[in-house]
């Protein structure tokens, strides 16, 4: 006749015959906690960084794209870009900005891609056409999403950002995706695309 199994007096003397016999599907309770050592994302960091930077320079409205005069009540903005979320408890995380790609032939969805343009919707006013005034340089006004959000027609083709300005010394197609490059982030609405000015205090 075989021995009945003892009484279990505690959690732990269960958990320790389970880790004496090394069964990969036991139940393992560690003797003392062990700190994990988390490494910091350092292009996390960096990018986190650049956005904050870019934000707050963006007061300083750049001399050559304010020299453009806009036509037909145009107006030059240059978007803020969306910054990381930080919790009341320390959690960092990136926005959302995934754009959805369509296969090779065009028809279906491949996937999703994130965005190289992290436009806000929050954006300042850069050049009007003359005598117009109902914005003026340097006001800070909101756009509708659909003006920051860039398109992928396949996977074979690069982003396309609708409504994107550049001063003819850049030679690219589409506008660069570097933040710290000075033609970064121009968008050319019409004035009725503008949904409204933040005043400020």
């Amino acid at each position: 006749m075989k021995d009945k199994p003892k009484n279990r007096t505690s959690l732990e003397e269960f958990a320790g015959d389970y880790k004496s016999t090394k069964r990969k599907s036991g139940l393992f309770m560690p003797e003392e906690p062990k700190l994990v050592d988390v490494k910091t994302d350092s292009n996390f960091d960096k990018d986190k960084l650049t956005r904050e930077n870019y934000n707050k320079a963006i007061v300083n409205i750049d001399e050559d794209y304010a020299r453009f005069i806009p036509n037909n009540r145009k107006i030059l903005v240059r978007c803020k870009v969306l910054e990381y979320h930080v919790s009341k408890t320390g959690i960092v995380t990136k926005p959302d900005n995934l754009v959805a790609v369509r296969t090779q032939n065009g028809y279906g969805i491949k996937g999703l891609e994130e965005n190289p343009y992290p436009y806000s919707v929050e954006a300042v006013v850069i050049s009007v056409p003359e005598g117009y005034d109902k914005y003026a340089k340097g006001n800070n006004v909101i756009i509708p999403k659909r003006n920051t959000i860039a398109t992928k027609e396949n996977t074979e083709v690069p982003f396309h950002m609708p409504n994107s300005f550049m001063l003819p010394e850049w030679k690219g197609l589409e506008p660069p995706t570097n933040m710290n490059n000075k033609h970064y982030g121009y968008l050319l609405l019409n004035d009725h695309d503008i949904l409204g000015q933040i005043k400020s205090n």
